[in-house]
């Protein structure tokens, strides 16, 4: 299996085994590969309980059972702490809880209107609204362009884990996922590589 194709089926397992096990307590999680051992690590607040630790050790298992010859180690970092503190060759975020602040995106956006951004995309998520519709109702509320509106509804877990199974599994939206691409290039919010597509996470140095 090439690099690529390693990386992005490493990714979607652990996004994929993270749906329903994700705590308010859960900060971010990454992933990673010392050669043949998989490393998972998990950022956690005070209140992060032996109950959440519980099902973060299944998300684990649920992943080195997608891969035949690897092992795997979970790592729980507790905050603050600016990045993951295991060193691995090459590592990947696959979970950032929304954290809104001005840096957060590309126009600064006072704090009151931040949360009340970010109470809409959420109450737009529960609706199982459409991503058209997301986008025009962020962009109306932030008055922020179409990319960073997109970033914004990518920022919330739902709507990241949504997307994901999308740009792989509905051909329409296989179809929005490559005009992005090659619209965006390297800004692009997308990855593809080796026929799946992924929603891009900044790596970790």
């Amino acid at each position: 299996m090439s690099a690529p194709d390693r990386e992005i089926r490493l990714r979607l397992s652990v996004q994929n085994a993270l749906l329903g096990q994700v705590s308010s307590a859960l900060a971010a999680v990454s992933c990673g590969w010392n050669e043949n051992e998989i490393v998972l690590e998990f950022m956690v607040d005070s209140d992060f309980s032996d109950e959440d630790q519980e099902c973060m050790e299944i998300v684990a298992s649920e992943v080195v059972a997608d891969f035949a010859d690897e092992t795997i180690t979970s790592v729980f970092t507790s905050l603050p702490s600016d990045r993951p503190k295991v060193t691995v060759a090459k590592r990947w975020w696959v979970y950032k809880r929304f954290q809104p602040n001005g840096k957060s995106v590309e126009r600064k956006v006072e704090w009151h209107s931040v949360v009340r951004i970010l109470a809409l995309v959420d109450r737009l998520f529960q609706e199982k609204a459409s991503w058209p519709e997301l986008i025009k109702q962020i962009r109306v509320a932030a008055g922020v362009d179409i990319l960073t509106a997109e970033k914004i509804a990518l920022s919330h877990n739902g709507w990241r884990r949504l997307c994901n199974y999308r740009i792989n599994h509905n051909p329409e939206c296989k179809k929005h996922a490559a005009q992005h691409i090659k619209i965006h290039g390297p800004s692009a919010l997308v990855l593809s590589v080796g026929g799946s597509f992924a929603i891009a996470e900044p790596e970790v140095n």
